[in-house]
């Protein structure tokens, strides 16, 4: 059984992701809704401290090279305490694997820890051990928090955007269809074949996936509704 969010760890977790959106598109107002007034980021490595949202918004502001993008890997978290893990992309080109740690208080991030990490080369003296990654992160059935894709653009393998993930379920989960009368698809689990830079990708083309269309998106089992959200 997978451990559910509640209406609150949702309303953060929206929040969350609305935050990365703006912050990705350069929206400084819209970034920095999610601070509180007396917020306080720490960047450990450099051992500074800013206090107060206005301050780490015209620090941001004045960045001498604005970051280019963000892509997010994933994003866990439960209650007050949320962890997102993704790379900043400056100049279009440098990446800079980072992990924010945000701390919530009547939904407001009160305390921000920030972790920038430069990538290095391998060293050749455990070759034999390891194997390199990429960004891409492949689902692992047994281990993968389904929690994470909540909310998620859905791609297929041909490339087809077919909408978002509304609900997980034990076997299936839910992808609706943004249109103004949605339509819905219940798709096996196993048909997911990785979670990458905030998209999930499937195994399946749009014509295999069209066969999942359905209009009644959740049953109800044993006088509940089966779904995790």
């Amino acid at each position: 059984m997978y451990a559910m969010y509640t209406m609150k760890d949702q309303q953060i977790r929206a929040v969350i992701d609305e935050h990365w959106a703006a912050s990705a598109a350069g929206d400084l107002e819209k970034e920095h809704d999610i601070y509180a007034d007396n917020v306080v980021v720490d960047y450990p490595q450099s051992m500074e401290r800013i206090s107060g949202r206005q301050n780490i918004q015209a620090l941001r502001g004045h960045h001498p090279s604005k970051p280019s993008g963000f892509k997010v890997r994933r994003i866990i978290g439960k209650g007050d305490l949320w962890i997102t893990e993704y790379v900043t992309v400056y100049d279009g080109q440098h990446r800079v694997p980072t992990v924010s740690i945000m701390e919530f208080h009547d939904r407001k991030v009160i305390h921000e820890t920030q972790y920038f990490a430069e990538r290095f080369e391998p060293p050749t003296w455990r070759v034999q051990w390891v194997k390199v990654i990429t960004e891409m992160v492949e689902i692992n059935q047994n281990q993968f928090d389904w929690n994470e894709i909540i909310s998620k653009p859905v791609i297929t393998a041909d490339d087809k955007s077919i909408g978002h993930i509304d609900g997980i379920m034990e076997t299936e989960f839910i992808v609706k269809q943004r249109l103004f009368n949605p339509h819905y698809y219940r798709i096996p689990r196993d048909s997911i074949y990785s979670y990458n830079h905030g998209e999930v990708k499937l195994k399946r083309s749009e014509e295999e996936v069209y066969k999942f269309k359905v209009s009644q998106p959740y049953k109800a089992v044993g006088g509940h509704t089966d779904y995790y959200t």
